[in-house]
């Protein structure tokens, strides 16, 4: 007789089939960029002379410093803006290079989230899940980034950037949304495999997306900021971006929890930030802002998933979105 497959092991089955053939294509292609443009690569490092390794560090700190500071919006999202340093990077560093910073540093806060170091916890229960996650990280972050580096290249964007002009920030701007729409249909897949239906991802991605257009303006100061002063600039623009995003996480935490059951998330034009209301376990609980408003501030808050690692918690079948993604 054959072997009936029970829902679980279904769901799991197509979650590891997800982010396993996603990470391999992005590796891939991660690989075939690194290779065909060695020579461009050695070009933007002559280019950047003796700032090259300082700049290098600096997007290094300053990626990783955002991605830790994350706090969970559901149980399977988490919001974080560490794609804004993407979007600063490769104006100046290329596809290859911005590429392999922005894939090492999210596998490595995943990874240092899996064993319980910094303020995300994610739970074991089942390695190979959370472990094929992480390789899935490959896609989710290098094929966006490759492909907006691409593009950047061929409308004939200036590598490194070094005369901001308004043509340039133009440039970088149509590259910076080809990155956040690239990133958003990546991640609709793996949404699926959850069990979200289509009408409430492409709600939520609408949202989501509008949250990370927030924060180009300042991508593209940051950029031009090397050109003009040089990596003194924007060593202080990222210290200044993070100190905004962690002043927002702790205005808007009435508790020392990163999951606390209510949790605000105030929106300003450097980081991003917006409000937002949310209940996971009590729907039916009241909400002390007026009707209208209070609907709106809780779409917001299941929509603001701008870190999209949906491989942050360890595998749950459901047969339904959960209270936190609902706007009611």
């Amino acid at each position: 007789m054959p072997t009936v497959m029970s829902p679980e092991s279904a769901a799991r089955r197509r979650v590891i089939w997800t982010f396993l053939s996603q990470g391999v294509i992005g590796l891939a292609l991660m690989l075939l960029v690194t290779w065909s443009q060695r020579g461009q690569t050695i070009s933007i490092l002559h280019h950047l002379g003796a700032s090259a390794p300082i700049l290098i560090v600096i997007f290094i700190a300053f990626a990783t410093t955002l991605a830790l500071l994350k706090f969970e919006l559901t149980d399977l999202i988490f919001i974080s803006l560490v794609m804004t340093s993407y979007m600063t990077m490769f104006p100046l560093l290329g596809a290859v290079m911005t590429s392999w910073i922005a894939v090492s540093v999210s596998i490595v806060t995943r990874l240092m989230a899996m064993r319980s170091i910094g303020p995300v916890r994610i739970g074991m229960a089942d390695p190979p899940v959370e472990y094929v996650k992480t390789f899935g990280l490959f896609g989710t972050y290098g094929i966006p980034v490759v492909f907006a580096a691409t593009l950047y290249e061929r409308i004939h964007g200036e590598l490194p950037l070094m005369h901001p002009t308004a043509m340039a920030a133009l440039k970088i701007a149509i590259c910076s949304v080809a990155m956040i729409a690239t990133n958003l249909i990546l991640m609709f897949r793996p949404a699926r495999s959850y069990g979200y239906s289509v009408q409430k991802i492409a709600k939520l991605d609408l949202i989501d997306g509008s949250i990370y257009l927030v924060t180009l303006p300042y991508a593209i100061v940051t950029a031009f900021s090397f050109a003009t002063i040089g990596w003194g600039a924007v060593l202080a623009l990222a210290y200044t971006g993070i100190f905004a995003r962690r002043s927002s996480i702790a205005a808007s935490s009435p508790s020392p929890s990163w999951t606390s059951r209510r949790t605000s998330f105030h929106s300003s034009s450097m980081s991003g930030r917006t409000s937002f209301w949310r209940k996971t376990a009590f729907p039916s609980a009241k909400d002390s802002t007026p009707g209208w408003f209070s609907t709106i501030s809780r779409c917001s808050s299941a929509a603001s998933r701008t870190n999209r690692d949906t491989a942050s918690r360890p595998f749950r079948i459901r047969s339904r979105p959960s209270p936190g993604w609902a706007c009611r």
